[in-house]
């Protein structure tokens, strides 16, 4: 529509990637490439906020190499691996980012100069092509512009896969000398490790039951511990993390999930939710203290809160809940 272009977004993420960060760098459509150095986390709802730059659109929809062979996995496997992203600011690291459906792609990072120059070069040949077929006037700009879109995504993807079989060729005829990053494609991730049970905790419709079985899984792992068999200590910390976290910021940003995986959902109708529930939730006393938590690196044991009255009571109904998200006069999202 008016006031929009079709572009074709790459992001190399070799480090560190947080909050509204990740959802400029693993934005729907784009080409998002991750190496052993990613790191990946949204610790909004840890302070009191809740999510932003489109991931309430993104999460649900997260494109994961592993959910096929999961019991629950499919849309609504990607949805609970979203969920658990979200709601207890959890770190994907390495080869997860691409497993888990946030990146598209996974290159080593000693391939990135190369992809770099691939890059360039079809963007200049993009550039040129969009210039063609508007110069023609067979097609309207906007026509073009998503043809000439579609056709550098396919042949990125294509090269950004083809770099990444060649590292991996590479990779394995050095494996006998010590190839760090062979070994890390070879090991068990931390996802190939516990994806299955995450998914069934938090692909729950309601957040009580999603705590629910998260708690249970954390008690079962404390019994791995204390028979003498090492517990994986996931879900131990998905509990604690989710006990320290304000409720109503656990509340608004399920929710915001819940619409953001609706069918009908748009991008634009997900950043302009999440502007609203965004800014209520920053006018809120569990927002100024929470985040005062996290620059004073104050963290409390499982129970507690910030101070003796602990976090404000999370919104009780359904119609207190849409509060959050109701027009405001004075912030809107316009043109989108």
């Amino acid at each position: 529509g008016e006031g929009r272009r079709c572009l074709t977004v790459a992001s190399l993420a070799d480090g560190v990637v947080l909050g509204s960060g990740s959802g400029l760098a693993f934005a729907p459509g784009a080409i998002s490439v991750a190496t052993e150095n990613t790191l990946v986390a949204l610790p909004m709802v840890g302070v009191g906020f809740t999510l932003e730059a489109g991931a309430s659109f993104t999460l649900p929809r997260l494109q994961s190499q592993m959910l096929g062979g999961l019991a629950g996995g499919g849309e609504g496997g990607a949805t609970a691996l979203g969920t658990w992203l979200a709601l207890t600011g959890a770190r994907v690291v390495g080869r997860d980012v691409r497993k888990c459906g946030l990146a598209s792609h996974w290159v080593p990072s000693p391939r990135l100069e190369s992809l770099e120059g691939l890059l360039c070069e079809f963007a200049q040949q993009a550039s040129a092509q969009h210039a063609l077929e508007t110069q023609r006037g067979g097609a309207g700009d906007g026509a073009a512009a998503a043809a000439a879109a579609d056709t550098t995504r396919a042949l990125l993807s294509k090269a950004v896969t083809a770099l990444g079989v060649q590292a991996s060729e590479a990779a394995s005829a050095a494996a006998g000398n010590g190839g760090g990053i062979e070994r890390d494609r070879q090991e068990p991730t931390f996802l190939d490790l516990h994806a299955e049970e995450i998914v069934r905790c938090f692909s729950h419709p309601e957040l009580q039951d999603v705590r629910a079985a998260v708690a249970e899984a954390s008690a079962r792992e404390a019994e791995e511990a204390l028979g003498g068999r090492q517990g994986a200590g996931w879900a131990v910390a998905a509990e604690r993390e989710l006990s320290r976290a304000p409720p109503t910021a656990l509340a608004v940003t399920f929710e915001l999930l819940r619409r953001g995986a609706g069918p009908g959902a748009s991008l634009a109708e997900c950043l302009e939710a999440e502007l609203r529930a965004g800014r209520r939730l920053l006018a809120t006393a569990d927002f100024e203290r929470a985040s005062a938590m996290a620059m004073s690196q104050k963290r409390f044991g499982e129970g507690g809160g910030p101070g003796e009255g602990g976090w404000a009571p999370p919104p009780e109904s359904r119609d207190e809940l849409r509060a959050f998200f109701e027009p405001d006069a004075h912030v809107g999202l316009s043109g989108l």
